[in-house]
């Protein structure tokens, strides 16, 4: 335990980095009360908390110092108590007010998430969310019995689980506050959108959280959430497809397929009109196939653009021009 105390302290440096030592602190302190627990309620109760911690910038430097004079067994058990109700408190205020989004497998990391906050916080919500192409939890929960899957297939592997557990089921449908399900689509538009704008590399499984509120399967909007990403094991390959979808999706990144007469001079036509709207060819590819016209073709473009409007406008000054487009 020592160790632990000695490394959280020297952990404690970074702001952004605290709520998880927050929450292992007040477990810790949960811990501390099957001994001490009337005197740190009293310390509570009589104005302990007063001196506050008005940031979590205070919360760390309470944490590591409560933290190294138990490492280093400074202080005695009175001013180590009185750290630790000062940090409890603010654990109650705080850490515990936010909503939580976890991704669902089997149930064990929600079970446990939800088990801690709903006994610290009850008035806390906690969500599950889980695959369209896996929804074990989410079924048994909305059918009130355990239920087996015949199949999965999911990009998100880490909770593509055929069967909920018989405890973990229990516990969700006493916790968890509601579950709800993500398409892959959505799923890799949140993976593209943590690797941008959070410089995170997140697998399916992990990103699925963030997806449920990009795409507002909770009513969430305008509150301070925490989205549990729980693991980065995406191999290259895989990262690649899902980039590419996550461009597709969000009009980055579009396909165009162009029904025309073959002759000298379209190409050059098509490619002035993409230019003029502000797209980028990035592929051609020319195909014969059955159109009307004996003389006919298919042309598919491949181009960058900057969002689904944009994808719009180019397809709509593509028709003014007479050209027909088929697919998209």
């Amino acid at each position: 335990m020592e160790l632990f105390l000695d490394v959280l302290a020297e952990s404690l440096v970074d702001t952004a980095k605290m709520l998880p030592f927050l929450f292992l602190a007040y477990l810790f302190i949960e811990y501390v009360e099957t001994r001490h627990g009337e005197r740190i309620e009293a310390l509570l109760a009589g104005g302990g908390q007063e001196e506050g911690l008005r940031s979590g910038t205070e919360a760390t430097a309470q944490i590591a110092g409560f933290a190294k004079a138990v490492a280093l067994r400074q202080e005695g058990l009175e001013e180590k108590l009185a750290h630790m109700a000062r940090i409890k408190a603010y654990c109650r205020e705080r850490l515990l007010s936010i909503p939580g989004v976890v991704p669902v497998g089997g149930g064990g990391l929600i079970s446990g998430i939800a088990y801690t906050a709903k006994h610290i916080r009850p008035s806390v919500k906690v969500y599950g969310v889980q695959m369209t192409g896996a929804p074990s939890m989410y079924n048994s929960i909305h059918d009130g019995k355990i239920e087996t899957l015949d199949t999965v297939q999911t990009v998100a592997d880490g909770i593509a689980v055929k069967r909920p557990g018989d405890n973990t089921f229990e516990i969700v449908k006493k916790y968890v506050d509601d579950i709800a399900l993500v398409s892959e689509d959505e799923v890799s538009s949140a993976i593209l959108a943590l690797i941008e704008k959070q410089k995170m590399i997140a697998e399916g499984a992990g990103a699925a959280s963030v997806a449920a509120v990009m795409f507002n399967k909770f009513d969430l909007k305008g509150k301070r959430v925490v989205c549990i990403v729980s693991g980065g094991n995406i191999d290259v390959t895989s990262l690649s497809r899902v980039i590419d979808r996550g461009l597709m999706n969000s009009g980055r990144s579009a396909s165009l397929l162009i029904e025309l007469i073959d002759k000298p001079g379209q190409l050059k036509e098509i490619s002035s009109i993409i230019a003029d709207c502000g797209g980028n060819v990035t592929g051609v590819h020319y195909e014969k196939g059955n159109t009307e016209s004996i003389n006919g073709c298919f042309l598919r473009i491949e181009m960058e653009t900057r969002d689904n409007n944009h994808v719009k406008t180019i397809k709509n000054a593509l028709r003014e021009a007479g050209f027909r487009t088929t697919k998209g």
